[in-house]
């Protein structure tokens, strides 16, 4: 199943944003993998994050994350690079319109 979630950076955060990806920690890409994280990718324009990952089983993958402390501790050091609403909401999901397969 393809997924496509945006978000947003803090202002004047693009440069921190971009650095704490040049090395995503091993523990971190060894989650993306056991919760079945395939093709993820994310793109940025201006404070406007694009994230593309396909995933087999999302219930299987947010057990798998739920259950792990490195993955809560990288979300939560987010934190402070992009927006967070009020209500905890920092990644909003989007809906596949179009696609061309060859």
């Amino acid at each position: 199943m393809r997924k496509a979630v945006y978000f947003r950076l803090k202002s004047g955060a693009a440069d921190e944003y971009k650095r704490r990806h040049v090395t995503v920690p091993a523990e971190i890409e060894a989650v993306l993998t056991e919760a079945g994280y395939k093709n993820y990718s994310i793109w940025r324009i201006d404070n406007f994050l694009f994230a593309y990952f396909e995933v087999e089983d999302e219930k299987r993958a947010s057990r798998v994350f739920a259950a792990s402390k490195p993955y809560a501790r990288w979300r939560t050091w987010m934190e402070d690079v992009v927006e967070v609403n009020p209500d905890g909401q920092k990644e909003w999901p989007m809906e596949l319109v179009f696609l061309h397969e060859a």
